[in-house]
């Protein structure tokens, strides 16, 4: 589980199989994981997105990532996943 400023992920519980790769602490060292759940923690205005496996180095506060496999990230006609 990581925290996040981004509201932009919550939309990403409600699809059928998310998924993020990220640099979570180091440039060179890079993972894929499945996105568990997503909540908004209101007392310190941070999403929470759980995952399920782990990461080599934890999650750093400044790590690095991105959704894939996310139908809701379609913003243009034409666009694909």
């Amino acid at each position: 589980t990581f925290q996040t400023n981004s509201t932009r992920v919550l939309l990403w519980g409600k699809e059928e199989e998310p998924w993020i790769h990220g640099y979570w602490s180091y440039d060179w060292a890079d993972t894929h994981l499945p996105v568990e759940s997503v909540a908004f923690n209101a007392s310190s205005h941070q999403s929470s997105v759980s995952v399920s496996g782990s990461v080599m180095y934890g999650f750093s506060r400044h790590g690095r990532f991105y959704g894939y496999n996310l139908f809701v990230e379609l913003d243009s006609p034409g666009e694909y996943f």
